[in-house]
């Protein structure tokens, strides 16, 4: 996640995008601000509601990562089917509507 938002700050060049990797809302927030004029009203809302989620997924990764240690439980297959779909979808999303307003 955090080389995705990279890419796309690299990409787009937002003056205000942070250089911390672990900012990854911020970030991709600076980009889409950027992109926002060039973006209708319902994809912009459709945006702002993805970021909320990449925000969810982002939790969840590091939840991931760390092993489900504050919850003491174990990781499964489904948690990791679950981390990678998800990701996959507020990338693709982000990503698709970027790419339209080039």
């Amino acid at each position: 996640m955090q080389e995705f938002a990279t890419a796309l700050v690299n990409q787009y060049q937002p003056p205000n995008a942070g250089p911390d990797k672990a900012h990854t809302v911020a970030r991709i927030r600076a980009v889409l601000k950027l992109r926002g004029d060039q973006l209708g009203e319902t994809e912009k809302s459709f945006l702002d509601a993805i970021l909320a989620y990449w925000g969810t997924v982002s939790d969840l990764v590091q939840r991931q990562e760390h092993g489900a240690q504050k919850e003491g439980e174990t990781l499964v297959w489904e948690d990791g089917r679950r981390v990678v779909f998800q990701t996959a979808l507020v990338m693709f999303e982000i990503d698709s509507a970027l790419s339209r307003v080039r």
